[in-house]
């Protein structure tokens, strides 16, 4: 099955014996029992399947006895055109969405600038995935640089999940790694919870980060109603209006996918933003920067009235 295409099943496995065990919540697969048992053992417990697809179309005698089905089936809304047209069961409603991925320019590393600032934010958890919770969210860190023209640039987005200590060491060895790579300018902000224990917690982070002399300060989060949509529109509106650009590496397409189907006012199962929320915080800290730019006054009615708001937010 095709995730990026809804779901439709691949032609190419169409009929194919695979097979496969579960070790937790996770399922492992290979290409042949024998695979398996080499692998984990001749008491694995190794199980097969074949898929065979199929359409309306490979049913003649329902198409014989109704000639209007296809037509019927073709004239549904997209979605259910699609599930039960298509095979596409998992295509979802679009909504319209904060972000899109073509508001970004794509860019190389030879292509980035001097940065005037640089900028890592992360969004905690410390959870690992167990059979209570075989979805946790994730710890991320967003990387930001800020060009002079106050251009943002996402450089790098690291994902995990760890136990808290883990989280320590991970955010570390990502710091260590950041001030080889940046020359030292980069600085780490890890949230902190206006909750007692919530600072607590981040005082220590910063005391076991901070001792491998890695730039690292705190910034305070909120819990109020619509936080989330708030502190992540400034970054829409900078993407909108051609002001973001991100380097091309293997986190781009989770990049994109979180941001583009983040909706607050919607949950949906297996859907996180780890990402939204490290990627806002990371921006909120970079234009905090001092700067005095003088601009005419935009049409009230236009997207540029948000993107005025922006900049005079980076002070």
């Amino acid at each position: 099955m095709d995730e990026k295409n809804h779901g439709i099943p691949r032609p190419e496995m169409d009929g194919v014996q695979k097979w496969f065990i579960r070790q937790g919540n996770d399922m492992v697969w290979g290409n042949s029992e024998q695979e398996m048992h080499d692998q984990y053992g001749d008491d694995c417990g190794a199980m097969s399947f074949r898929f065979v697809s199929a359409t309306c179309e490979d049913n003649p005698i329902l198409l014989k006895h109704d000639k209007h089905y296809v037509s019927r089936l073709k004239s549904l809304p997209r979605i259910e055109r699609m599930r039960l047209l298509d095979g596409a069961w998992l295509v979802q409603e679009e909504s319209a969405g904060h972000y899109k991925q073509e508001w970004t320019t794509p860019c190389t590393l030879e292509d980035t600038p001097v940065f005037k600032k640089l900028v890592r934010a992360y969004d905690l958890a410390g959870s690992i995935p167990s059979e209570k919770y075989p979805d946790p969210d994730y710890t991320c860190g967003c990387l930001l640089g800020l060009d002079d023209k106050y251009n943002v640039y996402i450089l790098d987005v690291q994902r995990f999940r760890y136990r808290f200590g883990g989280v320590i060491d991970k955010i570390v060895e990502i710091g260590l790694q950041d001030k080889e790579d940046w020359n030292g300018e980069v600085v780490t902000y890890i949230p902190e919870d206006p909750s007692s224990a919530g600072k607590a917690a981040c005082v220590q982070m910063l005391g076991d980060i901070g001792k491998h002399d890695i730039v690292v300060r705190k910034m305070k989060t909120s819990n109020v109603k619509n936080r989330k949509l708030k502190a992540f529109e400034p970054f829409a509106v900078a993407a909108e209006n051609g002001m973001v650009y991100v380097l091309k590496g293997d986190w781009n397409e989770m990049f994109h996918e979180e941001l583009s189907v983040f909706d607050p006012s919607v949950r949906i199962s297996g859907v996180h933003d780890d990402i939204v929320d490290a990627t806002a915080d990371a921006f909120d800290r970079i234009k905090s920067m001092k700067v005095a730019r003088a601009y005419s006054m935009p049409d009230l009615s236009s997207s540029t009235t948000k993107l005025h708001s922006y900049r005079q937010q980076i002070r």
